[in-house]
């Protein structure tokens, strides 16, 4: 029974430790914190290696002042340009997405699994006068 229960922990514990989290990076600045202010858009964004993993991605946005709104959506790239390079986003669950409520926090998650593309982008366009901080984890199991 003793050996049973260290097998069974020892399974757990592989399992998981291939589970990793990770902050989703600025398209502009290599930052993990993202400032929307008015109807401007906002970008960050994550590159996996090798496809098929399962995962989230979860957008926390968090008001400053102003009337907080706009859209966050989920886009997916094949192109492993490094950064805002790449041209070819494409919107990942075309039906998915956040209306952001004029609320002090709203957070959404997406569901990546399996992960189809090699690059992920959450975008948050903006409405009104507003400024409010965006930021973006990815949670990645193999």
């Amino acid at each position: 029974m003793k050996k049973f229960i260290m097998l069974t922990l020892l399974v757990l514990s592989a399992a998981l430790a291939s589970a990793q989290t990770y902050d989703l990076k600025s398209a502009y600045n290599a930052t993990t914190t993202d400032t929307v202010t008015n109807t401007g858009v906002r970008n960050q964004q994550f590159a996996i290696a090798g496809g098929g993993a399962v995962g989230t991605i979860q957008v926390n946005a968090v008001k400053i002042s102003g009337t907080q709104g706009g859209v966050i959506r989920l886009y997916g790239t094949l192109d492993r340009a490094p950064y805002g390079a790449s041209t070819s986003w494409v919107r990942v669950a075309p039906t998915d997405s956040l209306v952001v409520p004029n609320a002090a926090t709203a957070t959404k998650s997406f569901d990546i699994s399996p992960t189809k593309f090699t690059g992920y982008r959450v975008q948050w366009t903006g409405t009104g006068t507003m400024s409010s901080t965006m930021k973006s984890k990815v949670y990645i199991r193999k």
